[in-house]
């Protein structure tokens, strides 16, 4: 399955083809969140330019550029935090770290669309964060069953 099939999959909460995903090499899943993760965090900085401090502004490249590093360090963080826990759940499924892993990667998808059309739209939104991750969470649960 391409990439563009992946997403449209990911993004309409299809668990039952999502856990087809499952299957396929981790690496697969690795570039599929390093994709999402920087066309979602390109996204952001080209509607989220004109909000920068005039601190920033002459650094804006390498700001954006860190900015989208550090987003795509911590999605792996979380993610692999996500998988862990769910490791214990899946070892009721037979399933390995690596496949809960992709099936949780294949979980930001629609949080991280949303998340982006927040930033975009500049809706003042509190504990954005907190139930992108929780919605991930419930996704890679959901997933799992």
């Amino acid at each position: 399955m391409n990439f563009i099939n992946q997403f449209i999959a990911s993004v309409t909460f299809k668990v039952k083809t999502v856990i087809h995903f499952a299957s396929q090499s981790i690496w697969k899943s690795v570039f599929y969140t390093i994709m999402i993760v920087l066309i979602a965090g390109v996204i952001s900085s080209i509607f989220y330019t004109t909000a920068l401090p005039s601190e920033v502004a002459a650094f804006r490249i390498f700001y954006h550029y860190i900015r989208i590093t550090i987003d795509l360090i911590i999605h792996f963080i979380f993610i692999s935090a996500i998988a862990f826990a769910g490791r214990s759940y899946g070892k009721l499924l037979d399933l390995t770290y690596s496949q809960v892993w992709t099936i949780t990667a294949y979980g930001i998808t629609a949080p991280i669309v949303i998340r982006t059309l927040i930033q975009i739209l500049g809706i003042p939104f509190p504990a954005t964060g907190f139930i992108y991750w929780v919605v991930v969470a419930f996704f890679s649960m959901f997933a799992l069953k």
